[in-house]
């Protein structure tokens, strides 16, 4: 009898990756096992228990596990950052920028946001292709700060107003409390308003504070959609359509982001948002402070499960490659035999099907 195509495996790849699309939504999908995919759900209140006996393969986290045991995590396209308002004394110093740098702890950050993120002073999340290193922004150094508050002319024992968006989680208003407590031994007494959703980003948008803290992302991972909105002249015009809360301007910043948008070669292009990158940490107009992490828990024999900074994640080349090692084992139903194949072989195969457009 001739070997029969399966069918039902190939819909439950689809249908997976549909899913995926979704950011899984669903709290389970049950048929997926009974197409030997690896089973998987987002959180519940029993799917770690799930995951502990073996019902689960796979548990997607909306927010880091409560055990670290299986547990992976990727960087995503987010990140939290600091923006310094430019049109406000004594701000618009470049001098003074740098000192509230310096005066930052990266440590400190990433003890309030761990384990939901962690710290980075990278203009792009690493995994944003056109990432590029910066020197490091924050030092943890209040005298480095207050020297250079000193050089900027405006002396010690200045004042500044953080606006906070926490409508991202409590983590955020750790952050804040962070910002506070490392700008207070160089002489910047920080007042923190925290505000949820539309509020926050009213405020932000009128330029009312002098420093605020909140989150953006690189949609789809295109460095554009995170740089142009956050530095660029367009949006540093008050009212509903700021979307550059530090309001700063500079043509030449303006012309790298808008040239960069427009290049098709991406090695040139890359060059592009690399000079870009270097210029925002020169003039510091906002101060990256973290990057958000996805969390999923995973069975050890889960194999080339892929987790992906969209959220995402791969699951096609998680279960065909097992599925060719032992079919019955993963479809009780199946007609297909095992056929003994060899590592490289099981790679192959893995490679040509996950190749064909569907």
């Amino acid at each position: 009898m001739p070997t029969q195509p399966c069918p039902q495996a190939s819909l439950m790849v689809r249908l997976g990756n549909l899913l995926t699309q979704y950011h899984y939504r669903l709290c389970r999908f049950d048929l997926i096992q009974d197409g030997g995919a690896p089973r998987w759900c987002v959180s519940t209140p029993r799917a770690e228990a799930d995951i502990d006996a073996r019902n689960l393969d796979i548990l997607v986290l909306a927010s880091p596990p409560s055990r670290m045991q299986g547990a992976r995590s990727v960087a995503s396209w987010r990140i939290g950052y600091l923006a310094v308002q430019h049109e406000r004394e004594p701000f618009k110093r470049k001098k003074v920028r740098q000192a509230i740098t310096a005066a930052l702890s990266a440590a400190a950050i990433t003890a309030a946001v761990e384990p939901q993120a962690i710290a980075s002073s990278l203009f792009l999340p690493r995994s944003v292709w056109a990432s590029a290193d910066t020197p490091p922004l924050t030092a943890g150094d209040p005298a480095t700060a207050k020297r250079l508050l000193t050089e900027a002319g405006v002396g010690q024992g200045m004042s500044a107003s953080l606006v906070v968006d926490t409508s991202a989680g409590p983590e955020v208003a750790r952050a804040a409390e962070a910002i506070r407590a490392a700008l207070g031994p160089a002489s910047i007494a920080v007042s923190i308003r925290s505000l949820t959703g539309d509020a926050a980003l009213h405020a932000m948008q009128n330029g009312a504070q002098d420093l605020a803290l909140t989150e953006a992302q690189a949609e789809g991972g295109d460095p554009h959609l995170l740089l142009y909105p956050l530095s660029t002249t367009e949006g540093a015009v008050r009212g509903p359509t700021a979307t550059n809360f530090s309001f700063y301007r500079n043509a030449r910043l303006d012309d790298l982001l808008i040239r960069a948008s427009q290049i098709s070669f991406r090695p040139e292009r890359l060059r592009v948002y690399s000079r870009a990158q270097a210029f925002l940490a020169e003039e510091i107009p906002w101060i990256p402070l973290y990057v958000r992490l996805h969390w999923v828990v995973v069975r050890p024999e889960v194999r080339n499960f892929r987790l992906h900074p969209s959220g995402n994640h791969r699951l096609d080349r998680a279960w065909i490659e097992q599925h060719f090692a032992d079919p019955p084992k993963y479809s009780p139903d199946s007609i297909m035999p095992a056929f003994q194949f060899k590592p490289d072989e099981l790679k192959l195969l893995t490679d040509y099907l996950v190749a064909i457009p569907r």
